[in-house]
């Protein structure tokens, strides 16, 4: 697996208005871009967006912005702007372009998150053949809902990458809706029946978030064409697994329809997320045509994330 690195690109904005604290409210003034009021606030265009349940990012002096929480990396790691020339240039985002700001873009490499320890010996042969011994389960938590708890076992570290992309996401968007979890493994692993695979602890499908929880979800999948997806938040629960490939434990592939990459990557790359990387993510784009992020037939309703074996645990296959 390449290395994956995400750089953002952040513009030095120079403004004369106040600046607001993390859930505060601030007051457009004439001049003003949501652009310009979010780097100033060290935040997204997208965090603006969705914190606002904004479709445009049209504003007008004297509406009422809010300003959330933005510390967390779900999405993409920030940096201030730098004054070096060094990358100068490089990568300027649409959104940047359209707001009329030409001021050149830094970039900076952020490592991936801390590792996660993984328990030697509990996942046993290969996804789509195998078993689980000593099983993790994901009980109940904050943010999501288990929609079969007989199948939620899987080895520990795969449960806890679980549990923390989930929280990343929430940290940056606490308002989105309760994240519908499927299948990870039965207690003992084996043939659970309608997937060739989630075996051995190591697969776990995952819903997308929506702009407003259709119904029937989370108890069972929607499709991303059947409700207004929240591309946003899905953008960063992709974002948040596809970052620790570079980990020993880490993500190995995502299974994810092509309709829903493209609407992804589009997404991303109108928002600042540089085209290179993008294609290192995902298989729809440019780059070479691989990528973390790979076309499955039937996951067009939900994304498959499938984890390494844990290094040097000689009886589990990849």
């Amino acid at each position: 697996m390449r290395k994956l690195h995400l750089t953002i690109a952040l513009v030095a904005v120079a403004t004369t208005a106040g600046i607001a604290s993390a859930g505060d409210e601030y007051q457009v003034v004439s001049g003003d871009s949501l652009y310009r009021i979010a780097k100033k606030h060290d935040c997204t265009v997208a965090q603006l967006e969705r914190a606002n349940d904004l479709d445009t990012d049209v504003i007008y002096a004297g509406q009422t912005i809010i300003i959330p929480d933005c510390e967390d990396d779900a999405v993409g790691p920030k940096t201030k702007a730098k004054s070096s020339s060094k990358k100068k240039g490089k990568g300027k985002g649409k959104k940047a372009i359209r707001d009329g700001n030409p001021d050149p873009a830094d970039y900076d490499l952020t490592p991936a998150p801390k590792k996660v320890k993984a328990q030697k010996g509990q996942s046993i042969g290969k996804p789509w053949n195998g078993s689980l011994k000593n099983a993790t389960k994901l009980t109940k938590g904050k943010g999501y809902f288990i929609r079969r708890p007989e199948r939620a076992y899987g080895a520990n570290y795969v449960v806890t990458h679980v549990e923390k992309a989930i929280k990343a996401v929430r940290k940056r968007f606490p308002r989105v809706h309760t994240l519908a979890i499927g299948d990870l493994s039965a207690k003992s692993g084996g043939d659970i029946g309608n997937h060739h695979s989630h075996e051995s602890g190591r697969d776990v499908d995952i819903g997308f978030y929506f702009k407003k929880k259709p119904s029937g979800y989370p108890d069972s999948f929607i499709a991303h064409d059947s409700a207004k997806l929240d591309l946003a938040a899905t953008w960063a629960l992709v974002y948040a697994f596809a970052r620790t490939a570079d980990q020993v434990n880490g993500v190995k592939v995502i299974f994810l329809d092509r309709g829903v990459q493209k609407r992804l990557y589009d997404w991303a790359k109108d928002h600042s997320v540089p085209e290179d990387f993008l294609d290192k993510v995902f298989q729809y784009g440019g780059g070479d045509g691989t990528g973390i992020v790979r076309h499955e037939d039937s996951h067009e309703d939900h994304i498959h994330v499938r984890f390494k074996c844990p290094d040097k645990d000689t009886r589990c296959e990849d």
